[in-house]
């Protein structure tokens, strides 16, 4: 590998990743500036012109959230949110994030906004998903799938995915704790 990129073929010679496919990427960046994607934030509504960056693994997607609804307040402790072209085929999602720690709500109503970043780390796309946007692409195996790795590879690899494995399983903690506390509350 050059020095630009890390040891995994990322971009970001600073940190340990496996990036998308260039193929996913080109998809990503259609997507993007063809302006056909959406934010749903379920129960809430729709944030029809997201301001989307990208690069080789992460999406940075920020968007507003208008409250409309109701005229008093209300605690909120997490959003259901989803990334979907304009013709409604799904990105990314349905995936839950608190809005504050567990033990705290976000009160909203009418009247309302919040601004919003929500950062996604996009490991595959589904090969159907890719061949709707970029029709006859071929070879649509992820990176993960195509890697000939030597053994200093495979341990720096292996050590990438624990990594990503933990913050996943945290984020999976975090969604269940609030979604429980709601339930109770």
């Amino acid at each position: 590998m050059t020095q630009e990129t890390n040891p995994l073929g990322g971009k970001n010679p600073n940190s340990l990743y496996v990036p998308i496919t260039e193929t996913e990427q080109e998809v990503l960046e259609r997507l993007v500036s063809s302006d056909s994607l959406e934010v749903h934030v379920l129960e809430w509504g729709v944030a029809n012109k997201p301001e989307i960056t990208f690069g080789d693994l992460r999406v940075s997607i920020k968007f507003r959230i208008n409250f409309d609804k109701p005229d008093f307040f209300v605690p909120l402790r997490y959003f259901d949110l989803e990334l979907r072209t304009r013709s409604g085929q799904l990105v990314f999602g349905p995936r839950r994030y608190p809005t504050a720690s567990v033990d705290d709500v976000l009160l909203v109503r009418s009247g309302m906004f919040l601004d919003y970043v929500w950062d996604i780390a996009i490991q595959e796309m589904s090969p159907d998903f890719v061949k709707s946007v970029k029709p006859g692409a071929g070879g649509l195996t992820t990176r993960r799938g195509n890697l000939k790795l030597t053994d200093k590879e495979q341990a720096l690899f292996d050590l990438s995915e624990q990594g990503a494995q933990r913050v996943r399983q945290h984020n999976a903690k975090e969604a269940q704790e609030v979604t429980d506390k709601d339930k109770n509350q």
